[in-house]
Formats: structure tokens, sequence, C-alpha cells
């Protein structure tokens, strides 16, 4: 990553928007930027070759910002948001990075909620836990308060009432990942860019799940994590994102494969530098079987529409692309997940079954 100075008139924050194919929705999005009320801010868009008119659009908002909007390019499409992202950590300025998705959207205090939260705590990272939703279409770009979802972002009801400081004991945090009690997306968190250099903290160039890995860093390197009650940020629910694209059930499961096994080589590259888990391995494997979890989800289902041998063949093919070869570990990982997706079943009809035995006892 690319280390570039503050200067005294730098930014208080960075917004970066990786973009990709984004020319219904990237307009709103700077657009609710645009009019919040913190203005001390530089906004940093990094297109990842669209071959639509996202660029363009980009383009056409610039004198709007007065200086303030940045348009950068990679070199070649990489697919997924991490190259875009890590570019565009490398090109900020601010005091603070946030980094947000191309189609969502910002109430109007957002950032200068963030920032108050930041400066009054001192904290590395300030986490948002819930926000709303919003169902987007063609002739609904921005949403009408009736239309907005609140969404805890755990997909449970929240009981935080008060910003509070997470544990800063890294065991304990793992366990808080892993009990899935922290979101890993990363708009939900506002950082310090000195925690990103200093720690060489970056997004792995996965198609998906990038923050998932980023966010499992920022866990392991923050001194001060403030945790706050503030909905900020809008999700709007995009039909044409990476994840909802239309594939078939083998595309499918090859996606979420490569995903997950590039994720897990560069989580155990980065956790493996890390003094404390040199110290406590078991937290390590916490982690790497965590972030494993989190991608099986999406292809479990599918082992019951695709023939074995055909699973092994697509789990050998993503780990031959890692790991040059590693047949044995394919075949052992691919089984190992089947065993565990059927029992997952069985033990759910097990509940069900005593769950309806009580009701004709209790009746």
């Amino acid at each position: 990553m690319v280390n570039q100075n503050t200067s005294p008139l730098a930014p208080a924050i960075s917004v970066i928007i990786p973009m990709y194919n984004a020319q219904k929705y990237i307009g709103a999005c700077l657009e609710v930027i645009l009019h919040q009320t913190f203005q001390d801010f530089e906004v940093i868009v990094v297109d990842d070759c669209s071959t639509d008119d996202s660029y363009n659009v980009v383009e056409n908002f610039i004198p709007n910002f007065g200086g303030r909007l940045k348009l950068f390019q990679t070199k070649r499409n990489s697919g997924g948001p991490g190259e875009p992202s890590n570019l565009g950590v490398s090109l900020s300025r601010g005091k603070y990075i946030y980094v947000i998705d191309n189609d969502d959207l910002l109430v109007a205090n957002a950032l200068e909620v963030f920032y108050n939260y930041a400066e009054e705590f001192n904290a590395d990272v300030v986490y948002a836990d819930r926000g709303f939703r919003f169902e987007a279409n063609d002739e609904k770009l921005f949403p009408t308060g009736e239309d907005l979802i609140f969404a805890p972002w755990q997909g449970k009801e929240p009981t935080l009432n008060e910003p509070t400081i997470e544990p800063e004991d890294i065991a304990e945090r793992v366990g808080i990942f892993c009990r899935e009690e922290i979101g890993w997306t990363a708009w939900e968190k506002f950082v310090r860019r000195d925690l990103l250099i200093e720690n060489n903290i970056t997004f792995p160039i996965i198609n998906s799940s990038a923050d998932v890995a980023w966010t499992i860093e920022i866990l392991c390197c923050a001194k001060k994590i403030l945790r706050i009650p503030n909905p900020l940020y809008i999700y709007r629910e995009n039909p044409d994102s990476i994840t909802r694209q239309s594939r078939d059930t083998r595309q499918q499961a090859k996606f979420w494969m490569e995903i997950n096994i590039k994720g897990l080589k560069f989580l155990d590259d980065w956790l493996s530098n890390v003094k404390f888990f040199q110290e406590n391995p078991n937290y390590k494997w916490d982690l790497l079987e965590m972030f494993s979890h989190i991608h099986f989800r999406c292809i479990e289902k599918l082992f019951y529409t695709i023939p074995p041998q055909e699973i092994y063949e697509i789990s050998k093919a993503c780990f031959k692309e890692t790991f040059q070869e590693s047949s044995l570990i394919a075949y052992l990982l691919t089984s190992l997940n089947f065993f565990e997706w059927r029992w997952m079943l069985t033990s759910g009809r097990v509940l069900e079954l005593e769950d309806q035995l009580k009701q004709i006892q209790g009746g």
C-alpha cells in the first residue's frame, strides 16, 4: 500500500467508494455525500474498469464538489472491491477513512456523527451496528421515510442504547466475532487512517466478502473500538450486485468456493505474522474456521444438487489455482462440510420433532 503523507490542509475524512458498473446508483450515492452536514471531507472514487457509463457519471459530479471529489481507475478489472478499496486508501489524506458501497446511501448527518464520536472517545474505530434497508429500483433511487426498514446488521435486535467501548483483549474480540456479535461489512466502520497504514491492513483481492477479512484485521489491531447505536447507513437491496448475479448451480458453487479458499489463504498469511496468534494459534484457527463457515453457508445446499464427484472437481480446481496442488485437502474439505450440512439438517429435524412431541404432550 502506498503511504501518502497527510498535509496540514488534509481533510478530516476520506470517503472511499470502490465502483464497478454502478451508473444507475452512483449519482445518488454522491448526492447524499455532497449534502452531508459535515463538509470537511474528500471523496475518492476508484473505478474498477466499469463497462457502463459509471466513470462519466462521476466525472460530471466533480465540479459540484469544489476539488474534493477525485476519480481514479484500476489498470485492469480485479473482479471485486478489494483492489479499488486498497488503492483508495493509498491515495487518501484524511485522518479517518470511511469505505462505502457504490450503490448505498447515508443519512444526512452520518459523517458528522462518526467524526464527533471518534474525536470525543479518541477511538481507532467507530462501529455502527444498525442502519436502514431500502429496496431500490430504476424509478426510486432515493427512499422516502416509509421506504426505510430499520435493520440491525447482525439480524437480531440490538440492546445497545449508548456508545460502548468494545473489549481490548484480542481473545475476547475473536469470541465476539465468532459468535457473530459484530458485523463484518466495511461500511459499518469509521476507521483512523494511521491504524490501516501502520498495521498494513488491506482488503484481500477476492470477488466478494473482502471486508470480512478486513474486519478481522481491524479487530486484531485497533486499541479502541467504539460501538454506537446510531443508524447512519442506508443499504440498498440492489439486484445488480455481484452476489445476486444470476449463475447456475455449478457457477455459484465455484464462485463461493474461490472466495473461501483465497480469503483463507490471505487471512492465514496475515494472522501468522501477528505475535498474539503465533503464541495462541487456537484463536487463529477459530477465525479461519469462522471465515470458512460464513462462506460455506452460501454453498451448503448446493451439495445436494451437484454430484459429489463434481463438487470434488470444483474444489480441486479452486485449490489448485491458489495452492498449485491440493487434491487431498479439497477432498477432505468437501467431505467434511457435506457431512456437517447433513448433520445440521438432521439436528434441525430432531429439534422439530421434539417440539411437536412437546406440543402433543402439552395438549
